[in-house]
C-alpha cells in the first residue's frame, strides 16, 4: 500500500472513531435515562391504581353513610310519630 493511501485510511479510521465512540456514549446515556423514566412511570401507574381502589372504597363508604343517615331519619320520624 502506498503511503498516501495508508495515510488516508488512517485518517478515515480516526474520523470514524471520532464520530462513532461519542455516539455510542450518547446512546448508552440515553438508554440509561429511558430506563429511569420507565421505572418512574411504573411507580406512577401503581400509585394511580392504588388511588383508584381508594376512590372506589370511599364511594362505597359514602353509600353506607347515606344508608345509615336514611335509617336514622326514619327512626326519628318514627319516634316523632309515636306519642
Amino acid at each position: 500500500m502506498s503511503p498516501s493511501v495508508k495515510t488516508a485510511v488512517d485518517w478515515g479510521f480516526k474520523l470514524v472513531s471520532l464520530l462513532v465512540i461519542p455516539t455510542f456514549g450518547w446512546a448508552w446515556n440515553l438508554n440509561s435515562q429511558i430506563a429511569v423514566m420507565e421505572n418512574r412511570v411504573a411507580g406512577l401507574e401503581a400509585d394511580a391504581e392504588a388511588k383508584a381502589d381508594q376512590s372506589t372504597q370511599i364511594a362505597l363508604i359514602q353509600q353506607d353513610v347515606n344508608y345509615i343517615k336514611n335509617g336514622i331519619d326514619a327512626l326519628k320520624s318514627f319516634h316523632g310519630a309515636v306519642p
